[in-house]
């Protein structure tokens, strides 16, 4: 994903035979779908194209989408697994001490004594706690993202501290 697009839902199936999507939610912000009107949509393939939207239903925990043009299966089976995106400056506002993970993604991380340990690979959202995925230069290493350990995210200087317990990496 590039830094000027935030990835907002997956396409993970055509929903009934007449061209409809079934949408699963990546944002902790789903209702976002309500007012929009058009969207990125980028495909497997990798190509990025705008779309407008003509309907939106909910359905539990995920949502049925409408594009125009799309009116068979088979038309809304070429979109399965393609990702949803806004544009960047879509963003919702975040609280203070909260933040995007695609902003976080490449990182690198610091001891509180100026150590490099690594950088930001991947964040799994966990019921607990966020668990963050550190590349090093002895492999991928897992530490919670819990206020005890993450001390500073600094995005203007791009750069993550942590309160390294002792283990924690080992």
């Amino acid at each position: 994903m590039e830094k000027g697009f935030v990835t907002v839902g997956k396409i993970t199936r055509p929903y009934g035979t007449k061209g409809a999507l079934r949408v699963k939610p990546l944002t902790d912000f789903p209702q976002r779908f309500q007012g929009l009107r058009e969207i990125w949509v980028q495909s497997p393939k990798g190509e990025r194209i705008r779309m407008e939207i003509e309907k939106v239903e909910w359905r539990r925990d995920w949502l049925i989408l409408n594009f125009p043009g799309v009116n068979t299966r088979s038309q809304a089976q070429e979109w399965t697994n393609s990702y949803i995106e806004v544009s960047a400056d879509e963003s919702f506002s975040l609280e203070e001490g909260s933040y995007y993970i695609h902003d976080l993604l490449g990182l690198p991380i610091y001891t509180e004594d100026g150590r490099l340990v690594g950088y930001l690979k991947d964040v799994w959202r966990l019921p607990a706690n966020d668990v963050w995925a550190l590349k090093t230069d002895s492999g991928q290493k897992l530490i919670p993202a819990t206020k005890e350990i993450i001390k500073d995210v600094d995005l203007v200087r791009r750069r993550i501290v942590i309160h390294l317990l002792e283990g924690l990496l080992d």
